[in-house]
């Protein structure tokens, strides 16, 4: 009897060291299972922030005002058009592109025979003259550089001007064809 005593004693300990070491692996499968997942929900997190910051700058005009949303999604409105009154002109903005290197938007102001170009530097919230008057619109070259063709007539520069660097895109020069005369 003492030996069916002690058996079912070795069973009974047995069976309970079983269901502690079945129990720590249990849990340690768990545990690692948890972990796992939360690694994937950080990731996607990231994923998803990471996207959100790949996001190309767009600009815009809404109302004759201009707005920029830059990598991360944050929208600001860069220039406001201001009314004609008596004491003002006024300022019509309609058209806007941002240049190539994503660092500069160009601003087109409609006039009475001509048109303006400013430029926008992003990084500063600078707003620069070009001081040339047109009879069209700027474009930006692939080095983000600024083209301006003024065809002449009254009050409008004549010829191609052209940013001398990429850093100030607002300072043109005027250019010369091959022969160095001007460019008409």
């Amino acid at each position: 009897m003492q030996n069916q005593k002690g058996n079912i004693t070795l069973i009974i300990v047995g069976i309970a060291m079983l269901l502690i070491i079945g129990g720590g692996v249990g849990y340690f499968i768990i545990e690692k299972s948890i972990q796992k997942e939360e690694q994937k929900i950080v990731q996607q997190n990231q994923s998803k922030e990471e996207v959100k910051q790949k996001q190309e700058p767009q600009v815009y005009i809404n109302y004759r005002d201009v707005y920029y949303i830059n990598e991360t999604g944050n929208k600001k409105i860069i220039a406001q058009s201001i009314k004609q009154s008596k004491n003002s002109d006024g300022l019509e903005y309609v058209k806007a592109s941002l240049s190539p290197n994503k660092k500069f938007i160009m601003l087109g102001v409609l006039g009475w025979e001509s048109v303006s170009v400013y430029i926008y530097d992003i990084d500063t919230g600078n707003i620069y003259n070009t001081k040339q008057s047109s009879s069209s619109f700027g474009n930006w070259l692939s080095d983000s550089r600024l083209q301006i063709i003024g065809e002449c007539g009254m009050g409008i520069s004549c010829g191609k001007f052209e940013s001398i660097n990429n850093i100030e895109p607002w300072n043109l020069k005027e250019i010369k064809d091959e022969t160095g005369l001007e460019n008409l």
